[in-house]
């Protein structure tokens, strides 16, 4: 069940019932009942549901934590019971409750949170699906259980420390979809009122508006999508079912707070506006002791000061903005612009971290500085700084996130973490350097978001995957799963050089070309799949064999060559070519079972091609695919390695394989490594290079010059 939903009628985030009677018998996706079971009265699932529904019951994935309803369990505690619905990230579902309400919306969001591909609420719920008088089920269904590992989206979820991070941020809106009611005995400060029920209209089941009214009323009170919105409620459900009509409407940043009011009215260190409506109590978190407050991860939060106010004619403990910001500053070193350039400029090592939004940074920031947003400081910069002992500068527009900042950093044990008193504002008003980054676009950062989750890729790695020139000597067996995985990656520019047509004998192996492209160039036929699978790339087809005389102007547009060539005077002609202008080979072969991949990098000390083979075989002595065969999956193995070296040096992650050939056996399933030694007596890379010019390399090989098409 991983094909992705199609249901023209409705939107990304819906489904109505007749999309669903349609897909009833050949269902493509996982329907999910999550109604409240009543066995007095028999309603609920298993007594009546729509046919093929698994049953969740919600309490198993949000329970009462430390007084507070509504809390999401552990993320393992939530993996399993997905897991055992038979779910995986790729299953698209479709959620169903009573009657369109919160509960389909809160079970929608925690999927998106955790990584679900497609997932569709039915509008009108099981109310729509019995007024139609539908197919109706009494058998219980399930699947066999699987493993859910859940990729949790940090844009889905705000949490009390992230809210607390923000308030008052111009670019933030907060909004409570609570009645006008509990809303006026207390709420956020800032917070609007905007209850969920008014995105909703009847027929009779209960619906989202249409489109443009449901644009008008959010648009109304400034809800727009050019904010970031924050949705709470009493305990996250209410607020889930916003962020689904918001996200309907197609608004891509939208955070719920899933603790909402319930936990907010209940920490002392918090401020509120209207009269409490009970009495707030420390919280304690996992790991942590009786009586003490702690934040995100377990992190102790400083002890509140007893500040005391009047809000509605109670007395209640609560600081100012002012207040925290100073006690803050208290805490922390701070350091001012002319005394961080000074250390710049003179080398010190330490570790500058911009905690702006994404907005402000992509302007411009200090050099060398580091982005992590200050919603998600505590949660990355051990991935960023693992060394408590490293200095840190801590940064933001005017230097008050900073300062909390600095302190949260300090609780976490960094000592040495300081805050830039005027941030960012008065570095570039001081006419001091900033740079202006190359940033992702939206799409973009959909599309590689699991790339830039892992450090060591990051968005600034995908950005330089983005900005390489990598070359491709073949559209063969080793070249099409090469190119596949180097465009889906991002790779900016791929060029490819090929002479040949594609032939159907081509077809068991070279996957970037299919029945239909017999007879086609392979350059083109190459270039029209790549650019389906990722139009960011550009697709240069070299219609040409290469030789001596086009090779160094051909490979000087490039950065990194990947040779899946099969025959011997092309490997030593891009062997000298790419030696004299110093660009690193990833070099693959294959024959029959075994295939082998090294890269060559004599400018990184490694050998070249001519080290290990300083004269080619004589003619004849070694077969060619053609003539001896080869297992269709091998190349898509060796490709496949190929691509990765390629990536690996374009990041500069990773130990690449300069100096090393991996050899692979596909019938014992084994890979073995073998050290390579650099010649000194080269003619090409050596210590006295004899080779300065392309030589005729079919002439050099003992072979017959190619005839000319």
């Amino acid at each position: 069940m991983t094909e992705p939903i199609h249901n023209p009628t409705s939107s990304r985030q819906l489904v109505d019932t007749t999309w669903l009677t349609s897909h009833l018998d050949s269902p493509s996706f996982c329907l999910v009942d999550v109604r409240a079971e009543l066995p007095d009265m028999e309603i609920g699932y298993p007594w009546g549901h729509i046919p093929g529904a698994l049953h969740l019951d919600m309490r198993e994935l949000f329970a009462e934590v430390d007084g507070v309803p509504g809390r999401l369990v552990s993320q393992s505690a939530a993996e399993r019971v997905l897991g055992r619905l038979g779910l995986f990230t790729q299953t698209p579902v479709v959620v169903y409750d009573e009657s369109f309400g919160p509960l389909a919306a809160q079970l929608a969001w925690l999927l998106v949170h955790y990584g679900q591909a497609d997932v569709r609420v039915l509008e009108g719920g099981w109310e729509a699906w019995e007024e139609l008088d539908s197919p109706v089920s009494t058998e219980p269904t399930t699947l066999e259980p699987a493993l859910y590992v859940a990729e949790p989206d940090g844009a889905m979820l705000a949490t009390a420390h992230w809210v607390a991070a923000h308030l008052e941020h111009p670019d933030v809106v907060l909004l409570d979809v609570r009645t006008e009611a509990e809303y006026t005995r207390g709420h956020l400060p800032g917070a609007l009122n905007l209850p969920y029920e008014g995105a909703l209209r009847y027929d009779p089941a209960p619906k989202l508006r249409p489109l443009d009214e449901l644009r008008r009323y959010f648009a109304g009170v400034g809800v727009t999508p050019a904010k970031e919105i924050v949705v709470y409620c009493q305990s996250g459900a209410r607020s889930a079912h916003t962020w689904l009509a918001l996200r309907h409407l197609g608004y891509e940043r939208v955070r719920n707070y899933e603790g909402s009011w319930a936990e907010w009215s209940r920490r002392p260190e918090l401020p509120i506006v209207g009269q409490r409506e009970v009495e707030r109590a420390p919280v304690t978190g996992v790991g942590g002791e009786a009586g003490m407050s702690v934040g995100p991860c377990g992190l102790p939060l400083a002890a509140p000061a007893q500040v005391v106010s009047t809000t509605g004619n109670v007395e209640q403990t609560c600081r100012s903005r002012d207040q925290v910001v100073a006690e803050a500053r208290g805490q922390i070193a701070e350091i001012d612009i002319s005394h961080l350039k000074a250390r710049l400029d003179d080398g010190e090592p330490l570790t500058l971290i911009d905690i702006r939004e994404r907005e402000e940074w992509e302007p411009g920031h200090i050099p060398g500085a580091h982005f992590i947003p200050r919603g998600f400081l505590e949660l990355q910069v051990e991935d960023l700084v693992p060394d408590r002992d490293v200095p840190i500068v801590v940064y933001c527009a005017g230097g008050v996130r900073s300062a909390l900042g600095a302190l949260a950093l300090r609780q976490m044990g960094y000592q040495q973490a300081e805050s830039l008193v005027g941030g960012f504002g008065a570095w570039k008003s001081a006419g001091f350097p900033f740079t202006v980054p190359t940033v992702l676009s939206e799409t973009q950062r959909i599309r590689y978001s699991r790339h830039t989750l892992l450090s060591e890729v990051g968005e600034a790695g995908q950005i330089k995957l983005l900005e390489s020139r990598v070359l491709l000597i073949g559209a063969g067996g080793l070249g099409s799963p090469a190119a596949l995985y180097l465009a889906a990656a991002g790779v900016g520019r791929l060029g490819i050089v090929d002479g040949d047509v594609v032939d159907l004998s081509n077809l068991h192996r070279q996957t970037l070309h299919k029945t239909e492209d017999i007879g086609r160039p392979k350059t083109e036929s190459a270039a029209d799949t790549l650019q389906s699978i990722n139009p960011d790339i550009q697709v240069i087809g070299h219609q040409t064999l290469l030789t001596s005389s086009n090779a160094r102007e051909i490979i000087s547009g490039y950065d990194l060559v990947l040779n899946g060539c099969d025959n011997f005077p092309t490997r030593y002609l891009v062997n000298d070519a790419c030696v004299l202008a110093g660009v690193p080979v990833v070099d693959g072969s294959i024959f029959q079972f075994e295939g082998q991949v090294t890269v060559y990098d004599p400018a990184q000390g490694g050998p070249c091609y001519r080290c290990l083979y300083p004269d080619p075989p004589p003619p004849g002595e070694v077969p060619s695919c053609a003539e001896a065969g080869v297992l269709g999956v091998l190349p898509g193995i060796v490709g496949a390695l190929q691509a990765l070296e390629a990536i690996k040096l374009i990041l500069g992650q990773g130990e690449p394989l300069i100096g090393r050939l991996l050899v692979f056996d596909a019938l014992a399933l084994t890979f073995r490594e073998l050290k390579l030694a650099c010649d000194p007596t080269c003619p090409v890379c050596g210590e006295q290079p004899a080779i300065r010019e392309l030589i005729d390399y079919h002439q050099f090989c003992g072979l017959p010059q190619p005839a000319v098409a």
